[in-house]
């Protein structure tokens, strides 16, 4: 694995490359990947691979890499799907990196699909990195080497763009010389058959070059794996993620209410946030992070202060700020007062400083220094073109200040033809622009919680014993009975291990024999009948033991040989759902959210993986979907973060110490009128 780790450091830095496939041939996809080495620049050794030929224009061909008598760093290949897999057999003990560019894999068939598991076979046993295949291939601008067909040469920069699309690669490199934006590595990932996101995330996050890391993904390839190497390389440096997907279809089977919430779109954000990178909403939020944190050098604080020759546009951008996590800078009384003697009488001395339509650069500066002396984390200088106003000295004198280094710059010059010269200067000077008030507020507020969000705190468990045997009894109790979900005896026992209370149970021939008085709940416990609400399985507010005898009657009708319980009916003031669920891809997740038979129309609730620790579940709590509980709102006590945290971190514990259990469901979970917790109904389906 380390030997793999260090070949691919001469993936992206090669000094000799060959083309399998290449091509004389006008429009052959061989021909566009040996010019684009050969005419671009790139210094290394070229060989053309190709067993039908014996020159490509002036060079020698090689009739296969073995042939090849020079090392070779990287072998780029371009021929039909069926012959891949030989090509780099052949060549395994020669060449360590190969870019498969062929299409004819996983994405076209069973026996596309065959193909590529016989190249993830190859990348084990010979130690090979495998970029691909049906991708793009990759450019490195910094060593003119364009190893993809994708024509031209990207702007030169510190930004690492890793897409799992090469048609939208393209298409985001030609955006990005618009916005000045320059690269250091473009990769086409392809359908990733051995590298994915996390062994490139790790690479690029040890490359000096590499300021930023962004990615465009659909699936990802390794979830946990790609989680692990995001906590760690986002403490560093910023990685930004546009993730494709969001909109999914309805689940086939949906075994519990926390499944039907936790869609992989969700637990990819989650997983996302928690690890520290940075999501965009869309492509030109995409676009608006990058070009940001490629140019952010230093923030202090989250204090944002605005400064604008047009009113309109200021008040958009307060109205921005309002609903985005930084901070208004309130302006004293004392520096209103001596922005009072420098500025027209008719300036807006609040936050945003408004030096008035007529404003000069003078003006600007008054109000920069203003903003400085109050120790602003960002300055924000927006500007339309009005008929006195001098757009490129301004320009300029924000470039002279981007110099000094001290805050965060960010220009939002909002207008077309008359200040396109004055952005592309700041641009080219690496100050952040944007068009819109609410994208530049939008991209501010993410970097910034990501700038100043501190180190994440991990919590790694100890594996309890103890705990764990008598847990794995009751599991074992259930396997050996047959069942596909535990009895609600045997979840509230298993519960009651981790720290959870459940509301108690009995048996309903026992009712007689028990303190439970009415009012009671009458509820059908079967692996069978997961949604009981929606089966008629639960009859809530029986008052006496007539209407008790008469629901019980209709029950045992409905669902002949099952198990029913009886439970006292509690007076509570909020219901909550609480679970846990596997995702395919990142692991146990657990989810905290609205509760009820409403849980997935309201769709509010916030998720948390594994490794996270009990404070950062609070954090996330408190500033998520569900804030407004723990604020006391209309006179109520607050629901208790911290217990509603510890239970979380409880199910999660579940999940780690107990892999045969797939999903954990608590639905509802009582807010009593006291502000404690304790759960009604509980699923743990095996």
């Amino acid at each position: 694995m380390e030997k793999q780790k260090q070949n691919l450091e001469r993936m992206f830095a090669p000094r000799a490359v060959a083309i399998v496939g290449a091509s004389a041939t006008k429009g052959k996809i061989g021909k566009i990947l040996l010019d684009n080495l050969v005419k671009l620049g790139y210094a290394g050794k070229i060989y053309p691979v190709n067993p039908a030929r014996k020159m490509v224009g002036l060079r020698r061909c090689y009739s296969s890499v073995g042939e090849i008598r020079g090392e070779v760093d990287l072998a780029v290949v371009a021929v039909p799907a069926k012959f891949v897999p030989e090509v780099i057999k052949d060549g395994a003990d020669k060449v360590k990196n190969w870019v498969v560019i062929s299409a004819g894999f996983a994405e076209s068939g069973k026996e596309g699909a065959v193909r590529e598991k016989e190249l993830e076979k190859l990348s084990r046993e010979k130690g090979l990195n495998i970029l691909g295949p049906n991708c793009l291939g990759f450019i490195v601008p910094g060593l003119k080497l364009n190893a993809s067909f994708a024509k031209g040469m990207p702007q030169k920069g510190n930004v690492a763009l890793v897409s799992q699309s090469g048609a939208l690669a393209v298409a985001l490199i030609d955006k990005a010389g618009e916005l000045g934006i320059g690269f250091s590595h473009v990769i086409s990932v392809g359908n990733k058959a051995q590298l994915g996101e996390a062994e490139l995330l790790e690479e690029l996050a040890a490359d000096k070059s590499v300021k930023v890391v962004a990615f465009y993904l659909e699936g990802i390839k390794d979830g946990r794996k790609f989680y692990r190497v995001l906590e760690k390389v986002s403490v560093q440096k910023p990685v930004i993620i546009l993730k494709a997907g969001a909109g999914e279809r309805a689940q086939k089977a949906i075994a519990s209410h926390t499944g039907a919430l936790a869609g992989s779109a969700k637990v990819a954000s989650a997983a996302f946030a928690q690890a520290g990178a940075i999501e965009a909403d869309n492509i030109e939020q995409f676009f608006s992070l990058i070009s940001l944190a490629a140019a952010a050098d230093i923030l202090a604080n989250k204090k944002i202060c605005a400064v604008t020759n047009a009113g309109g546009v200021g008040v958009l951008t307060t109205d921005a700020l309002e609903k985005s996590k930084l901070e208004i800078m309130e302006i004293s009384e004392k520096m209103k007062k001596k922005l009072a003697a420098s500025l027209p009488a008719e300036a807006g001395l609040s936050n945003p400083l408004d030096v008035l339509g007529d404003a000069d650069a003078q003006r600007y500066r008054i109000a920069w220094a203003a903003a400085r002396e109050m120790k602003a984390g960002i300055i924000l200088t927006i500007l339309t073109p009005q008929d006195q106003t001098p757009v490129e000295e301004v320009a300029q004198e924000l470039i002279a200040l981007r110099r000094e280094n001290k805050e965060m710059l960010a220009a939002l010059f909002v207008g077309g033809g008359r200040i396109g010269r004055a952005v592309s200067m700041l641009r080219s000077a690496n100050v952040a622009t944007f068009d819109y008030p609410e994208s530049a507020v939008e991209a501010l507020s993410k970097y910034a919680a990501w700038k100043l969000g501190g180190k994440r705190k991990k919590e790694k468990g100890l594996r309890d014993k103890a705990r764990v045997e008598r847990a794995q009894a009751i599991i074992r109790q259930a396997q050996k009975e047959g069942l596909g979900a535990l009895s609600y005896g045997q979840a509230a026992e298993l519960f009651a291990l981790y720290g959870i209370r459940a509301v108690q149970a009995y048996d309903v021939q026992e009712k007689s024999k028990t303190s439970c008085s009415f009012p009671v709940a009458l509820k059908v416990d079967s692996d069978k009948v997961l949604h009981k609400s929606d089966k008629q399985g639960v009859v809530l507010g029986i008052k006496n033991e007539t209407e008790l005898a008469a629901a019980l009657e209709k029950m045992r009708e409905n669902f002949p040989g099952e198990k029913i319980i009886v439970q006292p009916m509690l007076s509570f003031r909020q219901e909550l759902i609480l679970g846990m669920v596997r995702d395919a891809s990142f692991g146990p997740v657990a989810a905290v959210g609205l509760g009820g038979i409403y849980t997935e129309v309201f769709d509010m609730a916030d998720f948390f993986l594994e490794g996270i620790s009990r404070q950062g579940i609070r954090e996330k709590l408190e500033s998520g979907k569900l804030n407004f509980l723990f604020q006391g709102l209309r006179g109520q006590s607050k629901v208790r973060s911290e217990e509603l945290a510890t239970m979380a971190a409880a199910v999660l514990e579940i999940a780690r110490e107990n892999p045969e259990i797939k999903e954990v469901d608590v639905n509802p979970l009582f807010v009593l009128k006291d502000a404690s917790l304790i759960a009604a109904d509980i699923k743990v389906i095996l």
